[in-house]
């Protein structure tokens, strides 16, 4: 029996429905017929070439997504390269994957020869062959994924057909999305998340993919959002699934507290890439926003737990999807198994257990009906010079939740109180925003001195990951003055 595929998936719905919208983009739209026949002809060339992996550097378009899909479909290597990496991370990710093509809009960035370009969706696109050394790939691989993480050069996360296969269809049947939706494309398809489960999903539904630049809906680099544009032009797009990373449903939830109405069509706003406080879950239950909370690994193909329309439990992040495995080690870390990752490209170390499990770095426990609470990441955890054990995410969603509050990081190693790094909003009374946060925390783990960040962890400043998770030693190399002088002075605040 042959192996099933997404590609052989989308192929049935082409046959089943080939006149229904498959993609839409700026300027752009294909049906199912169409898009299975653009990738027809990209793949038919792709397969003539010797080459084997290839790099994909377009922005948030139709091309990309036919691009990607013709490579998926003759199992070729393919290498997201994201929009917010450094030229030197890019740099990396092409030596160490060994890409010999690649598509962009832009030859002249990369150090290559011009073999080509062509017109793909009304954009034209050129091929520019590379002179890496070759690299040896885990057998399987069809995907290769570069994680930023919060230290060092990006990892090279191995993927195969099969765990994409795998993963697509536990997230199909737990989010019950079907060929009448309309997914909007908010973040990069270079995220694996997005790549997963918003452009796969969507197509072997047979739903709609709308995929607009990331420019056209209010979105810069890794971290700016224009909130009306960001809301107004989903709004136009009547969308009824969506994935936000947690910034996104902030502003979507502060925009749509004001009192206009918008994304009435709304049934399944998936989001995940970073904790996030129960009260803008909270708050966006109230304003009717479908969103259900989940976690994923790269290493397990992006997606592990998500709660769902027939299971949902907020302060959760869902029941694992139906192919993993999971399990919590004696120390709380959270382990898991299913659809995993082939390793590292370049690493020979095994980096799963006897049993196959992976261990996560994250802290939580699986409550009584089944859903999985985290509770940090295990190395992030510090003890305080009264010998408690704090997971600095926790208060941190408790900050964020504050309206004044946009971002803030916690520091409390061998110290005897809590320190915070926030950036607010202008004008902000932070004070009367820590004193509402600490009210919902024990003693121990409550804010009592903060410093006023002098700009927004980001990407740029190589404060933050490009899903929106905080390099804690970078912030705390640039604030580690200030903080311990906190502690010298004994003064419980500093502006």
């Amino acid at each position: 029996m042959s192996e099933s595929t997404v590609f052989k998936d989308i192929l049935n719905i082409a046959l089943k429905q080939p006149d229904s919208i498959a993609i839409e983009g700026n300027t752009f739209k294909a049906s199912y017929q169409n898009l299975v026949s653009l990738i027809g002809q990209c793949s038919s060339y792709i397969k003539k070439t010797s080459k084997t992996v290839f790099a994909i550097d377009l922005d948030n378009t139709p091309e990309w997504a036919i691009i990607d899909l013709a490579l998926l479909s003759v199992k070729k290597v393919c290498i997201p390269i994201p929009g917010f990496f450094t030229n030197s991370q890019i740099q990396h990710l092409l030596r160490n994957g060994g890409v010999q093509i690649v598509f962009t809009y832009t030859p002249n960035k990369f150090n290559g020869v011009i073999d080509r370009s062509f017109d793909l969706c009304g954009r034209k696109v050129y091929q520019v062959s590379l002179n890496n050394s070759p690299v040896k790939h885990p057998v399987g691989t069809v995907k290769i994924t570069y994680t930023s993480g919060t230290t060092g050069e990006p990892k090279g996360v191995c993927i195969t057909s099969a765990a994409i296969y795998d993963t697509v269809h536990s997230i199909v049947k737990r989010s019950e999305v079907n060929n009448s939706d309309r997914h909007f494309s908010a973040l990069p398809m270079t995220t694996l998340l997005e790549n997963i489960a918003g452009l796969y999903v969507t197509l072997v539904c047979g739903a709609t993919a709308i995929i607009y630049s990331q420019e056209s809906i209010g979105v810069s680099g890794a971290t700016g959002i224009n909130p009306q544009k960001f809301i107004q032009t989903m709004n136009e797009h009547t969308p009824t699934t969506t994935i936000l990373i947690p910034q996104m449903l902030d502003v979507m939830v502060g925009v749509m507290g004001l009192g206009v109405e918008y994304l009435k069509s709304m049934k399944f706003i998936a989001v995940g890439g970073a904790p996030i406080s129960i009260k803008i879950l909270e708050k966006a239950k109230a304003l009717n926003l479908p969103v259900y909370e989940g976690y994923g690994l790269s290493e397990s193909t992006s997606v592990v737990t998500v709660n769902g329309p027939s299971s949902k439990k907020i302060g959760t992040v869902g029941k694992p999807l139906d192919h993993i495995d999971l399990k919590i080690a004696d120390d709380k870390e959270v382990l898991v198994r299913g659809a995993m990752f082939k390793g590292y490209l370049g690493d020979s170390s095994n980096s799963l257990d006897e049993d196959g499990y992976l261990s996560t770095g994250d802290i939580g426990f699986i409550d009584e009906e089944g859903f999985l609470v985290l509770q940090g990441r295990k190395k992030n955890i510090f003890i305080t010079s009264f010998g408690r054990n704090i997971a600095p995410e926790w208060i941190e969603r408790e900050l964020i939740a504050q309206p004044e509050i946009i971002q803030a990081a916690i520091f409390g190693e061998a110290k005897p109180w809590n320190t915070a790094i926030i950036f607010a909003l202008p004008g902000a009374s932070i004070d009367k925003a820590i004193q509402r946060a600490n009210e919902t925390l024990p003693d121990y783990a409550k804010v009592s001195s903060w410093i006023l960040a002098d700009e927004p962890f980001s990407v740029v400043n190589a404060q933050l990951t490009g899903t929106a998770r905080l390099k804690r030693d970078n912030i705390w190399s640039c604030y580690e003055q200030r903080i311990e002088n906190i502690y010298k002075l004994e003064k419980k605040v500093v502006k």
